[in-house]
C-alpha cells in the first residue's frame, strides 16, 4: 500500500502545482490587461494636458492611481504564490525565508 500512497500523494502535489501555475498565469494576464489600460490612460492624460482640458485631469489621475494600485495588489499576490517576500525599502522580491534584501540589504 505504500507505493499507491506515494503515487496518490505525488499526484495530489502535481495537481496543486498545476493549479498554482494556472493562478500565476491568470494573474499575469490581468496585469498585462491593466497595463494596456494604463497606457491608454497615460495617453489620455497627455492629450488633456496638451489641449488644456484641466477639468479632466483629476479624474484621469485618479483612474491611473487606481490601476497602479490594482497592479501592485496583483504583483503582491504573485509574490505570495511564488513564496516570495517583498522588500519594504526597494520593492524587490526576495525568497520567503530571507532575513535581508538581496538587492538593497535592508532587513525584511
Amino acid at each position: 500500500m505504500d507505493f499507491y500512497d506515494d503515487v496518490k500523494q505525488t499526484a495530489e502535489m502535481a495537481g496543486e502545482k498545476i493549479g498554482q501555475f494556472a493562478d500565476i498565469a491568470k494573474i499575469k494576464v490581468k496585469v498585462l490587461d491593466i497595463q494596456s489600460k494604463l497606457k491608454a490612460l497615460y495617453e489620455k492624460l497627455g492629450k488633456a494636458v496638451y489641449f488644456g482640458n484641466e477639468d479632466d485631469l483629476s479624474a484621469i489621475v485618479e483612474e491611473i492611481d487606481a490601476k497602479r494600485g490594482q497592479i501592485i495588489d496583483l504583483e503582491n499576490r504573485l509574490d505570495e504564490l511564488k513564496n516570495k517576500k517583498v522588500c519594504g525599502d526597494c520593492g524587490k522580491s526576495n525568497v520567503k525565508d530571507a532575513t535581508y534584501c538581496n538587492y538593497c540589504g535592508s532587513r525584511l
